[in-house]
């Protein structure tokens, strides 16, 4: 409960100026919650399920984070690491699995931190080098595209709002170059995702995923073999040309 109460707190301080929020994590915010969050690992993995106090704690700490990274980044690359670290241990907890107000502030940063990519390569701060040449492989490695792609797949459990932000930062990934697009592709479940969406009832997402698939097509002979090769993904994208 002290935990949640510090954490709101900070949201606050932080929420108030980009001024405010430079003093939070010059106070080394993200090197104190890493401890905390990474029990939650531990007690997933056990399958026990969360407190409704434990939950709230992982509420305020997602919304915390996305507090911290606006839409311009204001962190270091050491910065960026803890905070990768402790979005992956809150997506992989059991809570994660079942609670949108823990998802969705992760992906809002996760999403800010893709659009950041394409900026740092015309900027010569700290983090710049490390954003663009291993930040997308960090994301795709470590598993954290996996649980962009699983929320993509499932129909009912994530609200069309999480949906769009998450397909958002994959669209992302896959702008980058074709490296990355290709460790993107290779994930077991991209292609089945962009099928589940192509039939979802949203018109945005719809407009989304065929603006993602844009992306793939163009890059490598491989990446549009792949596509081609789908029948179902074929019939889909026909289907939305025609009506």
């Amino acid at each position: 409960r002290l935990s949640s109460l510090h954490s709101f707190s900070d949201t606050n301080i932080a929420s108030i100026s980009a001024e405010y929020r430079q003093l939070v994590l010059a106070h080394n915010i993200l090197r104190h919650v890493l401890p905390l969050v990474r029990p939650y690992l531990i007690f997933s993995s056990q399958n026990a399920n969360a407190t409704k106090q434990q939950r709230h704690f992982l509420h305020s700490v997602a919304w915390l984070l996305a507090t911290l990274v606006p839409n311009e980044i204001p962190l270091s690359a050491a910065q960026m690491k803890l905070l990768l670290h402790i979005l992956h241990v809150l997506l992989h907890t059991q809570c994660c699995h079942v609670d949108a107000e823990i998802v969705l502030p992760c992906c809002l940063v996760l999403h800010r931190l893709t659009v950041d990519i394409g900026r740092c390569r015309r900027d010569a701060r700290e983090c710049a080098a490390w954003m663009c040449g291993e930040l997308p492989f960090v994301l795709i490695d470590s598993g954290l595209v996996d649980v962009f792609l699983r929320i993509l797949r499932n129909d009912f459990k994530y609200n069309r709002k999480v949906k769009y932000v998450v397909l958002r930062t994959v669209g992302n990934l896959a702008a980058l170059t074709d490296r990355v697009t290709s460790a993107l592709v290779q994930r077991c479940g991209f292609f089945s995702a962009v099928n589940v969406l192509l039939q979802s009832t949203s018109k945005s997402l719809r407009r989304e995923t065929m603006l993602l698939l844009s992306n793939v097509a163009a890059g490598r002979v491989e990446h549009i073999e792949r596509t081609l090769s789908d029948s179902d993904l074929l019939r889909r994208i026909m289907h939305i040309l025609v009506h």
